[in-house]
């Protein structure tokens, strides 16, 4: 005879990482959080938990993780049953402000997965590199490309080139770039961009 299980009313036991994790974040961030850009304060936490969920489980692609909400139950459950597409997902991983939240409760679930046998020290310290590597820096036809060093004809330039190599599907050699992180770093150009526009009207 099999188990059912009531999808309603499903939760991870106490001592699941998910569970560990949305303890956490809910914890720190419950009156820390306000709506920013297009999201909602719900939002931003179910969006903060897939993803601390996803990296401490050594997805980064955020193709990986919005495939991860549609078949994992409890990245589902974290998310109270919303699926981010992956472009939403890309775009608010992009976010200054989403740096801001991960960092305030990375120290506490740090120490709580640690606790709780999930993680070694170590390999936190390595994912969180990985995470900042990927966000500011990839290497594109054998130079490696800062985002804080580039100038506003850089970011049009470099625009263009990815767009190109996107819709052509062709990635050049010597590219530290893939298919499912290539729209992350548009989308990060862009919001690049988009700060550079707003600081130069400051001082029209």
């Amino acid at each position: 005879m099999c188990d059912k299980i009531d999808l309603i009313n499903w939760q991870p036991d106490s001592n699941h990482q998910a569970k560990i994790i949305d303890q956490v974040v809910e914890s720190t961030l419950i009156d820390n959080v306000n709506s920013f850009n297009k999201f909602s304060q719900n939002e931003n936490i179910n969006l903060i938990k897939l993803l601390l969920f996803a990296y401490y489980k050594d997805i980064f692609s955020s193709r990986q993780i919005n495939e991860l909400v549609k078949e994992d139950l409890p990245s589902l459950w974290l998310t109270h049953g919303w699926i981010p597409s992956y472009k939403t997902i890309c775009y608010f991983r992009t976010l200054d402000e989403t740096d801001d939240l991960i960092n305030q409760c990375m120290k506490s679930l740090d120490i709580n997965l640690y606790s709780n046998h999930f993680l070694k020290v170590t390999v936190v310290n390595d994912n969180k590199c990985i995470i900042t590597k990927h966000k500011y820096s990839f290497v594109w036809r054998g130079k490696m490309i800062y985002f804080d060093k580039l100038n506003f004809q850089e970011i049009i330039s470099l625009l263009h080139d990815l767009n190109d190599a996107k819709y052509n599907n062709l990635i050049p050699k010597n590219s530290e770039v893939f298919s499912d992180n290539l729209d992350e770093i548009i989308i990060h150009l862009e919001n690049c961009l988009d700060d550079i526009k707003k600081s130069s009207e400051k001082f029209r």
